[in-house]
């Protein structure tokens, strides 16, 4: 069966004959599209978090603090829950494409799986920045509250602290179990690349 009977587009070249290239399918765009809003949300905070440091409230430790909360307010579970739609997306196309019933060419096959490949190395890359957001995030927000809150009670200052940190939790339990899955997944991309059915064709591009 085709990929869910999406032609499997092709370019031709002035002769009419086929060229290397493939045209992207649906499952892949989508990945594409996930990737992409992910990482303009993380540039965004970087960003703004910069900004922030420079305005009147930046400046000394205090200020840094508050502008690292202020550049990873991006970082929350539906974010995170995000990606790793975007991973399982990936992993359906891997199944899709390299599964007993493909009736694509063995050329083809091999440019869509080389492709996933690299989605799903660029996604354990966004991962690990979002993991890494996130313990920032969870730090700088204890750190904030309990240096620029005064006169509040300290059970609403936990109160914050406790939900930030939890917040937080459920984001570095999301990535872990994305990080860990996207490792699994590269591993049988490469090793599929690696097989005699997909050598046989290791001179065709993209």
């Amino acid at each position: 069966m085709t990929n869910w009977r999406v032609p499997h587009d092709i370019d031709l070249d002035e002769t009419g004959q086929e060229t290397a290239r493939r045209r992207w399918v649906l499952l892949e765009l989508v990945s594409v599209a996930i990737l992409l809003s992910v990482a303009l949300s993380a540039i965004g905070g970087l960003v703004g978090g910069f900004l922030y440091a420079q305005g009147p409230s930046g400046g000394g430790t205090s200020g840094y603090w508050l502008a690292l909360e202020f550049g990873s307010r991006w970082v929350n579970p539906p974010v995170a829950g995000l990606l790793l739609a975007e991973l399982a997306v990936c992993w359906l196309g891997y199944g899709q494409w390299a599964g007993s019933g493909q009736d694509a060419t063995a050329g083809t096959i091999r440019v869509h799986v080389e492709r996933l490949s690299r989605l799903v190395w660029w996604t354990q890359v966004v991962f690990t920045a979002v993991f890494v957001a996130a313990v920032a995030s969870m730090v700088s927000l204890i750190v904030v509250d309990h240096q620029s809150i005064s006169g509040v009670p300290s059970a609403q200052i936990w109160g914050t602290d406790l939900y930030g940190v939890f917040n937080a939790l459920a984001v570095i339990a999301i990535t872990s179990v994305g990080t860990y899955a996207s490792a699994r997944l590269l591993r049988a991309t490469r090793r599929y690349l690696a097989s005699p059915v997909a050598t046989a064709t290791t001179s065709e591009r993209r």
